[in-house]
């Protein structure tokens, strides 16, 4: 009697396992920080496990570490961009397939991804927008109408479901269709921001001067490149952003005052309507939003000694909800979860990942990474769910996973 009720038991743990991993990615396409929003909101996926983590070996024929941020297609599905110019399609740890790059050539942005068709794209160190099927064959490879490629960067590659947009520090921005064929560009006279936003049929980016003091412009423009605003924010650096969540534009950074050097969380409806301009005590260099338009700020001042920073949460009107100073720098996106946010962080003990209850600030869990291989620190998460980080120096994964118990189980 007492072994068919345990069989029973498990049997049920097993099937709500199941349950559980059968999480789909609500996105068609996927960037760097999420889908085309790139606003960092990962609650559709559940409770990100934080319990303990595992650090495993790439089965690949690539002995160098990933030198951009990952894509995950899946649940343990991803693709990622190694420093001896191999892209690499892995389930789990085994790699599926090897495209390799020409010799010295390696990607210069992180991987974005059509997720319905499983077409990879990324920038090149040589200037091309390359993307690539399913199986790792080549789509396109063209070159971008780059007027001056010196000391060149790019921002983060957004992937539609019918095209790319790319952009440039040197002012260039331009889409392209699945072909590789160019849709429209337009030049500017300033940097191109990190990260381009879009929903609804809207493109948002910034354009900086890259200097504290000056004045940095949103624009806003529709997905075929066509400007509906240009909006110059007086004394106001770029730091962040833009991302677009529910219909709100949100960007951070900082401005110079007789105060120092503030940061500042600006949002704007698509309209270009200011809605609330938020001041800190420390210069804003990552937000993320949830699903109901809750804030979630990084502040920290570089050039310091020590480290030291504060996560802030606002809401949606633009009230503080909560503040935690911690003597720790940011160096990832703050990912949010389903009851947790959590982000990588450096210590004077190296680096750590922390987990941070989301609606009061407290502090749940610091995960030490000093011991394991250098890291490149930019979260991956997919939906089962799970954020894994990947070497930088060598192939390894760090799974940030618990028992298959605890993911069942409500608290």
């Amino acid at each position: 009697m007492y072994l068919k009720k345990l069989i029973n038991i498990i049997s049920f743990i097993f099937l709500l396992g199941l349950f559980a991993c059968s999480n789909e990615y609500p996105y068609d396409t996927f960037n760097t920080n999420g889908g085309e929003t790139r606003a960092n909101s990962y609650e559709s996926y559940g409770k990100l496990p934080m319990l303990m983590l595992t650090n495993e070996t790439l089965l690949i024929s690539d002995s160098s570490g990933i030198i951009q941020a990952p894509v995950a297609f899946g649940p343990q599905d991803y693709i990622i961009a190694t420093r001896s110019g191999k892209i690499i399609r892995l389930m789990d740890t085994r790699g599926q397939w090897e495209y390799q790059l020409d010799s010295s050539i390696i990607s210069m942005t992180g991987i974005a991804g059509i997720i319905k068709d499983e077409i990879s794209a990324f920038v090149s160190s040589d200037n091309h927008l390359i993307s690539l099927s399913k199986d790792g064959k080549l789509i396109f490879k063209t070159k971008l109408d780059i007027l001056n490629s010196e000391f060149l960067t790019y921002s983060e590659l957004l992937a539609f479901n019918d095209a790319f947009v790319v952009g440039t520090n040197d002012g260039f921005i331009a889409k392209y269709d699945l072909s590789g064929k160019i849709q429209n560009s337009l030049q500017f006279e300033n940097a191109i921001t990190k990260m381009i936003a879009s929903e609804n049929g809207i493109v948002t980016f910034g354009l900086t001067h890259n200097l504290f003091g000056k004045s940095d412009t949103l624009v806003i423009a529709d997905r075929d490149l066509n400007i509906k605003h240009q909006i110059s924010i007086d004394n106001f650096r770029i730091l962040d952003g833009p991302i677009i969540k529910n219909g709100r534009i949100y960007i951070s950074g900082a401005s110079e005052t007789d105060k120092g050097r503030l940061g500042r969380i600006i949002i704007y409806d698509t309209d270009g309507k200011l809605l609330s301009d938020i001041e800190t005590d420390l210069v804003i260099r990552t937000i993320s939003v949830d699903d109901v338009g809750n804030i979630y700020a990084a502040g920290f001042n570089s050039g310091i000694a020590e480290y030291f920073s504060c996560l802030y949460s606002f809401d949606k009107s633009g009230k503080e909800r909560w503040n935690l100073y911690l003597k720790s720098s940011v160096n990832s996106p703050i990912i949010i979860c389903k009851k947790y946010i959590t982000f990588v962080g450096l210590t004077t003990e190296g680096p750590g990942i922390f987990a941070i209850r989301h609606e009061d600030g407290l502090l749940i869990r610091l995960h030490p990474l000093n011991e394991l291989p250098l890291l490149y620190l930019h979260p991956t998460v997919t939906s089962e769910p799970m954020m894994v980080l990947f070497g930088s120096e060598r192939p390894v994964i760090i799974k940030m996973t618990e028992t298959q118990l605890d993911k069942v189980l409500p608290w």
